[in-house]
């Protein structure tokens, strides 16, 4: 017995040590994309970046295809959990009516800050998937999930304040993420315009309940 559970405390802290190289190669691999772009981010460059031996990479990653369908995941994950802190933030507390959209997409932003390398990760990220068939198939897989529990989430917390989206929470998430993507990669932009581009399309896109309306 005492054999037994000295090797599964061996092999739990071999796993946790293996999840915690995965996670510095994937973060590495973020740092070399923004830095470099994909293509020219060697596995090389990768393992250097992270302060890894390429055993060490090959250990964890079949090839750079690999890390590459696994920096995906972890990236929208990531976005996941912003968005789920920023809308429940947002959405918080006293209702909120149509006329108090911009105080919480501002509120919104405060809590979905982010580094201005986030665009540039995101403008490679969908680069590499328009190019690369395989990882455009992962790319929109991981996609396709995170954009369907936001958009119950975001269809909850409207419905909790008597409002509701006038198309389909699937074209709403697109349009206002395609919005968010792009203000937020514009050298010029600035954070109140993307506020209030945000607000704007927002305001569109959501109306009054039809049962609290009548």
């Amino acid at each position: 017995m005492i054999q037994n559970r000295r090797t599964t405390v061996a092999e739990t802290t071999i796993s946790n040590r293996r999840a915690q190289t995965r996670e510095r190669l994937i973060i590495a691999a973020q740092e070399a994309i923004v830095e470099r772009g994909v293509a020219a981010a060697s596995v090389e460059y990768i393992c250097e970046t992270a302060g890894f031996t390429r055993g060490a990479f090959y250990s964890n990653f079949a090839d750079k295809d690999d890390l590459m369908a696994a920096l995906a995941h972890h990236w929208f994950a990531e976005q996941l959990q912003r968005a789920q802190g920023a809308i429940a933030e947002a959405t918080a507390g006293a209702g909120v009516g149509i006329d108090d959209i911009p105080a919480a997409v501002r509120l919104f932003m405060d809590v979905h800050a982010m580094s201005p390398d986030w665009g540039i990760l995101t403008l490679e990220l969908r680069l590499h998937a328009l190019r690369t068939p395989e990882f455009r198939t992962v790319f929109a897989e991981a996609e396709a999930g995170i954009a369907g529990v936001i958009g119950t989430m975001l269809t909850e917390a409207l419905a909790d304040n008597g409002l509701e989206l006038s198309i389909e929470p699937a074209d709403a998430l697109t349009i206002l993420a395609s919005l968010f993507t792009f203000v937020r990669t514009d050298a010029r932009g600035r954070t109140e315009t993307i506020e209030q581009q945000l607000s704007n399309a927002l305001v569109t896109l959501v109306r009054p309940m039809k049962s609290a309306s009548s």
